[in-house]
């Protein structure tokens, strides 16, 4: 998958943007770019990001709100984790208040961007092992509290499938504005999918040049079949000079402007 229309062609769900390419050579670490929209607020990637946070809002209706949304991808290192943490970043920069979750049992990363400890997380409270408020852990970045992934249990699918996770997002939107959650690759293991049904919403994150045309349409239809509702797709590490990301802005600044 290369392009917009790539994506357009092999799935009917809603476009939230393009986030193009991160220079790691323009004195941005690998460890900047996942928190890129704090640290670089004025560069082109944080206003993409900004952008994809509108077409998010949007998609909340008051019938249907977007309060818990679980951002994935179909294979791994497709760009999931900093697509989440930056989501979470520029939603908490429009003055909300909001958690994000490493739902990542198998492999959890979130404690590591943050600077945080993982001594007790999302599989400890699902264990009942743990409180809600023993989890939250305050980040040094205004508005965003963040929960890891805990001890690592032998069935993070089933954890994630469970009562106790549904009671988790019903607690948890009590203090929160909004709950983001990092999953494992949707077409890898079954925990995004599980975990699906009981948020509002999934975000699908493609990577131009690496996500497989074949992955996909495979991605899609086990989510449709677990009547997941689709937020939309997010093309990342698209290179600027390319026309899928030269038509979305254009099309995005001209059709706010007119």
């Amino acid at each position: 998958v290369k392009s917009l229309e790539d994506v357009e062609k092999l799935v009917k769900w809603p476009f939230l943007g393009c986030v193009p390419i991160i220079d790691l050579k323009a004195n941005i670490t690998e460890f900047e770019k996942d928190l890129l929209t704090h640290l670089k607020p004025k560069d082109p990637t944080a206003e993409a990001y900004r952008a994809i946070r509108t077409s998010v809002f949007f998609s909340s209706t008051e019938e249907r709100p977007l309060r818990s949304m679980l951002v994935t991808s179909p294979g791994p290192k497709e760009g999931k984790t900093t697509t989440v943490c930056n989501l979470v970043i520029v939603i908490g920069q429009f003055d909300r208040k909001v958690l994000i979750v490493d739902a990542d049992m198998r492999m959890p990363r979130l404690h590591e961007v943050f600077k945080k400890k993982n001594e007790k997380g999302l599989s400890d409270f699902l264990c009942g092992q743990a409180k809600l408020e023993d989890i939250v852990q305050k980040t040094d970045i205004e508005n965003i509290f963040i929960i890891s992934g805990g001890s690592y249990p032998p069935n993070p699918s089933e954890l994630l499938s469970s009562h106790k996770m549904k009671q988790f997002i019903e607690a948890a939107k009590k203090k929160y504005d909004f709950i983001l959650f990092d999953t494992p690759p949707a077409a890898v293991v079954t925990d995004a999918v599980v975990l699906s049904k009981a948020a509002d919403g999934v975000i699908m994150v493609v990577e131009s040049g690496k996500t497989s045309r074949r992955a996909l349409p495979r991605v899609s239809k086990v989510l449709d079949d677990a009547k997941a509702r689709i937020v939309g797709t997010l093309l990342n590490k698209v290179p600027i000079k390319s026309s899928s990301y030269h038509y979305y802005y254009y099309t995005q600044y001209y059709g706010k402007t007119r």
